[in-house]
């Protein structure tokens, strides 16, 4: 029994991991995200200006 509860609280960690990893994944894609479509609103806001 007591094998089956670490076997289960190593994958419950496992899980953890993986779950900030995806986390920390998201928020990097959010920030290129960012990233990305910041420079085509300066544009816009240039276009804008001009216009």
């Amino acid at each position: 029994m007591t094998l089956n509860l670490n076997e289960l609280s190593g994958n419950l960690t496992e899980i953890l991991q993986n779950t900030k990893l995806l986390t920390n994944d998201f928020s990097s894609m959010a920030s290129v995200a960012t990233e990305i479509v910041t420079p085509f609103s300066q544009v816009k806001t240039a276009l804008g200006e001009v216009a």
